[in-house]
């Protein structure tokens, strides 16, 4: 198991404990089964159904003798923060940016202080990756090689997509941290292209 897996199983583990469901004090002849509603941004569904919800489910079976079973809502960051202001009914979001937990707490639909949890409420990195088409015709090897004149990019929207958010930080960083790139005028002309 992954050391992400194994994260949000834990963090899981203390949604449970947090939210009053103790471990049975005295076994019952029938497991008791409890439901704990997922809300988590698109990217992570695959992770979280084939890895993390099956790891949970054996990590608090054996410790409790309870059955867990998962609901699950996945889309964008917006989205989710929408609908869970909008009376959504979560016991777990997780987040690809800290804008949306902030807009939860403003709100007041976090009990939790992400700050105060291991590792300040991150559960995972993940990536950015290019796709390109088969053989790599134009041989694209870094964010800058997108601004090429001659490039088209599909690009998620940044207005209701934090990974495309993280999309422009990486598209925008590249040159700036690149020394000899030119500075921040590079950045933003590398951005403007892509």
């Amino acid at each position: 198991m992954s050391k992400g897996v194994r994260l949000i199983a834990v963090a899981l583990a203390l949604t449970l404990i947090a939210g009053g469901c103790q471990p049975m004090e005295e076994p019952s002849r029938e497991p008791t089964r409890r439901t704990i509603v997922v809300y988590s941004f698109s990217v992570e569904e695959e992770v979280m159904t084939e890895e993390v919800f099956p790891a949970f489910q054996d990590y608090w079976r054996e410790q409790t003798g309870e059955e867990v079973t998962f609901q699950s809502v996945f889309a964008s960051c917006e989205e989710i923060t929408e609908e869970i202001v909008d009376g959504a009914s979560a016991d777990v979001a997780i987040l690809s940016d800290e804008q949306h937990a902030v807009w939860l707490r403003i709100n007041d639909w976090v009990e939790t202080d992400w700050q105060t949890l291991p590792h300040q409420g991150i559960v995972s990195r993940s990536p950015l990756v290019i796709v390109v088409r088969p053989g790599n015709p134009l041989r694209i090897e870094n964010w800058a090689d997108l601004a090429r004149p001659g490039v088209s990019v599909v690009h998620p929207d940044p207005r209701t997509s934090c990974g495309a958010q993280w999309a422009l930080l990486a598209e925008y960083g590249s040159a700036l941290l690149d020394e000899k790139s030119g500075g921040e005028e590079a950045a933003y002309e590398q951005l403007r292209g892509i």
